[in-house]
């Protein structure tokens, strides 16, 4: 059985995943760990059969010599096979387009798949499961063949730029800070190779322990803390100093390109900056600067400040910039950050085009030529608002209107306090449609306003890009209403934060916390009653991971025995963001991380008498 490992180049890194075959050459991965067991047997030759425990209790018998997986209940036999995959590293990435006319990337172990297949130059079509269905992707003709209906579909073949990881450890109020830099650099070269032995740190004369197979961090006394690895997208850093107070002050933006500079160098050796013609030595290894006339020294700090993101825009005649579609710019994006100039072909509102990065143009079936654009929104998103200058601001919500995550017309002007302004005619019909849905014509819409907080939005945006990064999941906000007293308006949007009012009758069902809905008639019904003419807010809502409960069991099943009724639920169960209700056939949400909603929209009406 050794001699498997005849075909595999030493020097390559790779993995190994055991399959099971469910029908006829359709084979499911086992799970990293019994595939773990069965490898180990593999790897020590061993002959005798052993017994696995699957992820649903049963267990079964492993015959490596005849390569079968037998269930000692019912003696059925299936085929077990061994695939080796190439850790392709993910600066190429295989993607198809879908419904949308969106390039849609594969699961990167599809794509190495792929691109193990792409670089042997086989004239064979590669056949690849994907969603429970079979197909062939060819790498000549660059296309994937549904086998059962025949559908072709278009693949591309993509360089993404590598990605830098970094990592972080939570505080006890949830938020979690990053490791120095050199401490993140040790804990990733250590996860990389994946070890299984504990990682011994030392930080600020402290001993720890790492555990980055279960993600945790232990001090000396045994405090546990969740640790967790994200990617570095950072482009730019800031450098502050201490003063005598403790307060950090930043450099000037000269100064700061100077220290950069010189942290970034090999010998790092310490350097004079004048201020306010005062002389500084300044020594960025051991992080610190001292006075040449008085000899104090200051401390000082290099942090990340911004995440640089660009958008690619195409003109039309009117001179109005259009953006491309997210995933072709990130795909120019790309390009144009490894310097890859060779024309580009895509597909755009159903017409292919070619893009020509090295001449800023893209050209369209119909042989019109456009002008492009990369328009960057540096050193200031994401952010802290109030860090930035008004001007600022404007440019970090143009930026966000241009990349769909705020409404088209939004008012790039208004950074300041709360505003409502008009909703534009497309708001109009989308919120209409939305309101009169399921009303019965119990209730009549008199007035629609946007609400526009820019503190608010920015956390909002924020927590969305958030779980885009970190998640991996591009999550589109819901609509959904929200119950409203007619005086919570103004307690809503104070001090700039969400304060969402608890005064609803829904406090005696499920507990006191957010409620949402995406019925109007129900969110009047549950709200306080404050005579015919009435007012209901439209939320922006991220509700992530639901847990739908809809009877007693349900709660058991989630909480066990820690909670006995609705109204005593005061967190979201482990691993969901939220719960979804079905009472006596009636739905409503509820929501735990105000951060993840943004009251949008408010709404006058008025109860119908009938």
């Amino acid at each position: 059985m050794g001699s498997t490992h005849s075909g595999i180049d030493s020097n390559q890194s790779y993995s190994v995943i055991w399959k099971w075959e469910h029908r006829q050459d359709d084979y499911y991965p086992y799970s990293k760990e019994i595939s773990e067991i069965i490898e180990r047997h593999f790897l020590m030759s061993d002959q005798e059969i052993f017994q696995i425990r699957s992820s649903n209790g049963l267990v079964y018998k492993i015959d490596l010599r005849e390569k079968i997986q037998i269930n000692p209940l019912t003696n059925n036999r299936r085929k077990i096979i061994r695939e080796v995959i190439s850790d392709i590293p993910l600066s190429v990435k295989w993607s198809w387009v879908n419904n949308k006319h969106e390039m849609e990337p594969y699961a990167n172990e599809i794509s190495n798949k792929i691109e193990e297949h792409y670089t042997k130059g086989s004239d064979c079509p590669l056949i690849i499961y994907l969603f429970g269905r079979k197909y062939a992707i060819d790498t000549k003709k660059m296309t994937q063949t549904n086998l059962v209906t025949g559908r072709v579909r278009k693949i591309e073949r993509n360089k993404i730029p590598s990605k830098k990881f970094l990592w972080q450890w939570q505080k006890d109020n949830g938020t979690f800070v990053k490791f120095q830099e050199k401490e993140s650099s040790y804990i990733e070269n250590h996860f990389k190779s994946k070890r299984k032995e504990i990682l011994s740190i030392k930080m600020n004369s402290t001993n720890y322990i790492i555990d980055t197979e279960n993600m945790f961090i232990k001090d000396s006394e045994g405090k546990v803390k969740q640790i967790r690895r994200i990617k570095e997208n950072y482009i730019k850093y800031a450098w502050w100093w201490q003063d005598r107070e403790k307060k950090w002050n930043p450099f000037s933006p000269y100064h700061n390109e100077k220290l950069e500079q010189n942290y970034l160098s090999i010998n790092q050796s310490p350097i004079l900056i004048a201020i306010n013609g005062k002389q500084f030595e300044v020594n960025t290894k051991e992080m610190k600067e001292r006075s040449v006339q008085s000899g104090k020294v200051y401390n000082i700090k290099r942090e990340p400040i911004s995440n640089d993101r660009a958008v690619w825009i195409w003109v039309i005649k009117s001179g109005k910039k259009v953006p491309f579609p997210v995933a072709i710019s990130n795909i120019i994006e790309s390009q144009y950050f490894l310097e890859d100039y060779k024309p580009l072909e895509v597909e755009i509102r159903d017409k292919k085009a070619t893009v020509d990065i090295q001449n800023m143009s893209v050209v369209f079936s119909d042989k019109k030529e456009r002008q492009i654009g990369r328009l960057v929104i540096e050193n200031y998103y994401p952010s802290r608002l109030e860090l930035l200058s008004r001007d600022e601001c404007k440019k970090v919500f143009k930026h966000l209107v241009l990349l769909g995550y705020l409404p088209p017309d939004w008012d790039c002007s208004q950074v300041e306090e709360t505003k409502l302004f008009e909703a534009s005619d497309t708001e109009l019909c989308l919120i209409a449609d939305l309101f009169y849905q399921n009303s019965k014509n119990k209730l009549s819409l008199r007035e629609i306003k946007r609400i526009q907080n820019a503190t608010l939005v920015n956390n909002f945006v924020l927590e969305r890009i958030n779980i885009e990064r970190f998640q991996c999941s591009n999550e589109e906000p819901l609509l959904l209403f929200y119950v409203s007293a007619e005086d919570s308006f103004d307690k809503l949007l104070k001090r700039n934060e969400i304060a969402l009012c608890e005064e609803s009758k829904l406090s005696f069902i499920c507990g006191k916390q957010y409620y949402f809905f995406n019925n109007a008639e129900l969110c009047n019904k549950l709200s306080p009653q404050q005579g015919n003419n009435r007012f209901m807010l439209i939320f922006w809502v991220l509700l992530g991971k639901t847990a739908v409960i809809s009877s007693q069991d349900d709660i058991q099943h989630y909480y066990g025995n820690s909670i006995q009724q609705l109204n005593e639920i005061r967190f979201p169960p482990k691993g969901y963001d939220s719960l979804q209700i079905n009472n006596e056939n009636e739905t409503y949400f509820l929501l735990f991380n105000p951060e993840r909603c943004y009251p949008l929209y408010l709404l006058n009406y008025e109860l119908v008498l009938q």
